[in-house]
């Protein structure tokens, strides 16, 4: 009787508790990585161009919607399509694991509405904003 009374016990106990998330739980482990980060000069209400590599290195997908600061109002996410131009997009995917390079790629982040001039030599702290949170870095401005 006692051996059975600690087994229920021990059961009422496990699935009365609250679910505890793990460092290895793919909804918690989110890793990213910034790598040479740079921002082109600009004047007030220009555009700056974001270049900067980026490595997953979380266990799950990851979206990147923009970057804040309060050097500027919006970021856009663009896509070169042709020699003609870019095309604007709302977000931008990062597969599990993988890197992307949007210091040379067909892809860029642009930083409008610049609330500040940006001048050469200068470090500028930026936000990257994720569907699922937010990351702090910063960009060094360079031509």
């Amino acid at each position: 009787m006692k051996h059975f009374l600690k087994t229920s016990f021990a059961l009422f106990f496990t699935f009365s508790m609250p679910n505890i998330a793990q460092a290895d739980d793919p909804t918690v482990f989110q890793s990213i990585e910034i790598e040479h980060a740079a921002l082109t000069p600009s004047k007030i209400g220009g555009i700056s161009t974001l270049r900067l590599f980026i490595r997953n290195k979380s266990t799950g997908n990851l979206t990147i919607l923009g970057v804040e600061s309060p050097s500027h109002r919006r970021s856009i996410i663009r896509v070169k399509l042709n020699d003609e131009g870019y095309s604007e997009l709302g977000s931008l995917p990062l597969v599990e694991a993988e890197s992307l390079d949007l210091t040379t790629s067909h892809m860029i982040i642009q930083l409008a509405e610049i609330l500040r001039p940006l001048k050469m030599h200068e470090k500028i702290p930026l936000t990257l904003i994720l569907s699922n949170g937010k990351l702090p870095f910063t960009a060094h401005v360079t031509e």
